[in-house]
């Protein structure tokens, strides 16, 4: 810098530290990185979880509509299309499970499950579970064996539906992956416990199937992950079953602990803590109600889609109740309000419809100057268990919900809880 005041041999020299400036860009060229890294991985995790959805959901859809192809060529033949029917029924289980399973995973990583206490008998349910793949095991011609070391009448609290769920799938792949005129061993025991109130229970599932290698096992909580060894079985599956297995153990406060060895067989083993209840007489259930118990009862049924409708109409009908149908939520409406007072026992009401959806039509049928718009029973149909659906349902007036598909016995339950004859 030249200045007047200085001398001809006189100069001032200005310095700046950059180091924390370029520092502070560096450390922002490493988020940005990082987070170009993160979305790349994200977008090709999600490319690889569309790509395996779209392959497991395409096998049955193909499946039910062959099916149903071969049936309408062979319609003279009452046997063959009895048999078609039957296909088509299981390809439509499997599509089902599949959409149950993802539906489960997205409620897990939202946080949105609930923790459902329930209190029950943990004998029976195990007692239960044994029988049932004890039944396919024997189909399959492989050896069922089972240990049940619990006391029969010991009453406990906790999430029944995740136990139920987490000893299905383990059975079920134990049963898949096991060739004919092999073994599976299932264990219940009740571990000892100092704790006054609180129990813990070991489940052990043992196979002598094909096994898993280190690799797969590492990796087998991953969402749609399949062991692509050579000689694994090719069994259906939404490869979704062991990331729920592991959400729904550590949700429940358990462990889970999986050994496996290539040819040889897997051994899973799972603890699980419950709360002891103390035991109370019970008293007699009454016989299980059937939906032709409440023939001549008038339902209303607002529903949109034109294949679901015939199918809860037929199931109605056919057990002698009326049916009235509404194709959308401002015709249910209409329909209650032209109605003669009280000759309406229950409305189904579908969630999601055009003009007006279930929870408006809930609300506006409440809303009725009528005496039986407040006291009429209103189900909710829903395709989805989630817990927005249901708050949303209740709050609307609602009584009560049910997840699509209709199950007659269900239904013939919830009548008979609402429905006084």
């Amino acid at each position: 810098m030249r200045d007047d005041l200085l001398n001809k041999d006189e100069a001032v020299f200005f310095f700046r530290e950059v180091d924390a400036e370029k520092l502070k860009e560096l450390e922002h060229l490493q988020l940005t990185e990082q987070a170009l890294r993160v979305a790349r991985e994200n977008a090709k995790s999600r490319n690889m979880f569309f790509s395996a959805l779209s392959h497991d959901m395409r096998a049955p859809l193909n499946g039910i509509i062959g099916m149903a192809e071969l049936a309408d060529l062979h319609k003279d033949d009452c046997g063959q299309v009895k048999e078609y029917i039957r296909k088509i029924r299981t390809a439509g289980q499997q599509l089902l499970t599949l959409i149950n399973d993802i539906l489960e995973m997205a409620r897990l990583d939202n946080g949105k499950v609930e923790h459902v206490q329930e209190t029950f008998m943990i004998a029976k349910v195990a007692q239960d579970t044994s029988d049932i793949f004890a039944a396919q095991a024997e189909l399959e011609q492989k050896f069922f064996d089972s240990q049940l070391m619990l006391q029969e009448d010991e009453m406990v609290s906790g999430d029944l539906q995740g136990l139920q769920q987490i000893l299905n799938n383990i059975l079920s792949n134990a049963i898949k992956y096991t060739k004919a005129h092999g073994k599976i061993s299932f264990l219940a025991r009740r571990e000892p416990s100092n704790e006054r109130n609180r129990v813990h229970y070991t489940f052990v599932i043992k196979d002598t199937g094909c096994g898993m290698s280190a690799k797969f096992l590492e990796k087998i909580y991953k969402p749609f992950e399949r062991d692509s060894r050579f000689g694994v079985p090719r069994v259906t599956g939404t490869g979704l079953g062991m990331t729920i297995v592991k959400s729904l153990v550590e949700r429940m406060d358990g462990s889970i602990h999986i050994s496996s060895r290539v040819d040889e067989g897997t051994c899973v083993i799972i603890s699980l803590p419950f709360n002891i209840v103390k035991k109370v007489e019970s008293k007699p259930q009454d016989s299980m109600p059937k939906l032709k118990d409440f023939a001549g009862c008038r339902i209303l049924v607002a529903e949109d889609n034109n294949i679901n409708m015939e199918i809860i109409s037929e199931l109605l009908t056919m057990n002698g109740l009326e049916v009235l149908p509404a194709s959308n939520g401002k015709d249910a409406v209409n329909l209650f309000e032209s109605s003669e007072e009280g000759s309406i026992s229950m409305v189904l009401m579908d969630m999601q419809m055009p003009e007006m959806d279930g929870c408006e039509a809930a609300e506006a049928i409440r809303a009725l100057p009528r005496e039986d718009a407040r006291k009429v029973p209103i189900l909710a149909l829903t395709g989805n268990s989630g817990s927005d659906d249901v708050e949303r349902a209740m709050a609307a007036g609602m009584n009560d919900f049910m997840v699509k598909p209709v199950q007659m016995k269900l239904l013939a339950q919830m009548m008979s809880a609402y429905l006084q004859h």
